[in-house]
């Protein structure tokens, strides 16, 4: 649904009814289908287009996902170059994540490079809050980071994954 079905059409402007759907997460306002609030760093916010258009929603979040997925394989790459280096060579992969319906598993449809880039869809944050997976150079292992910055925090990753059938 890319409108809000509830409200009244008159002229107030406290009405919501047949305006994009937005959300009103720690004031980010995503709109639309794909919740759009912000692109890139600083950012921009959607444009018209993308708010009324729900084709142009899906358009801009298509292209969005593919870019945080490019950069996510690019960051498990670089992450997996450093489990290598420093397990001297004798490398292993990113443990196997169950995650709801999915499996996350190297060499496989699936790789935990997927749930990097759907956390980092919904804002992986600051505040410490760190990737999906991740490889811990000073402790020589890999880690999960699963929630997000959220207040409270919850799984983002999870929550995706849970519509999978």
């Amino acid at each position: 649904m890319q409108f809000n079905e509830s409200g009244f059409y008159i002229c107030d402007p406290s009405d919501i009814r047949y305006t994009p759907n937005a959300s009103g997460e720690e004031g980010l306002q995503g709109f639309g289908i794909f919740q759009l609030t912000f692109f890139g760093s600083p950012g921009r916010v959607p444009n018209a287009q993308e708010l009324w258009s729900w084709k142009t929603n899906v358009d801009t979040a298509t292209d969005l996902l593919t870019s945080l997925q490019q950069a996510s394989f690019s960051y498990m790459l670089a992450e997996r170059n450093q489990a290598l280096a420093d397990s001297g060579f004798q490398f292993f992969w990113p443990p196997v994540e169950y995650v709801a319906n999915v499996v996350f598993q190297d060499q496989t449809a699936k790789v935990i490079d997927h749930a990097v880039a759907m956390k980092r869809y919904n804002g992986v944050g600051g505040g410490g809050n760190r990737q999906y997976c991740e490889w811990r150079h000073d402790e020589g292992r890999w880690a999960f980071n699963r929630l997000n910055n959220c207040d409270p925090p919850f799984n983002y990753v999870e929550r995706v994954c849970s519509n999978y059938r």
